[in-house]
């Protein structure tokens, strides 16, 4: 498991798949940032940031490893 944090900038970031481009339009997402939480080297969840182009809205959620 990569536990770095990924950035993407806009939705043209070749690591998105059609799939996820397609979801983050759907969203309303034009960029986000996902930052893993580790606990003595376990991932524990996550928290994803983004940013809702038309609105300018920041969003927050974070969700926990069961």
């Amino acid at each position: 498991i990569d536990l770095t944090p990924l950035v993407i900038d806009d939705l043209t970031d070749r690591r998105l798949a059609p799939e996820e481009v397609e979801r983050y339009h759907a969203w309303g997402y034009a960029s986000s940032l996902t930052m893993p939480l580790v606990s003595g080297g376990t991932l524990v969840g996550l928290v994803i940031m983004s940013d809702m182009k038309k609105t300018g809205k920041i969003t927050y959620k974070m969700t926990k490893r069961r």
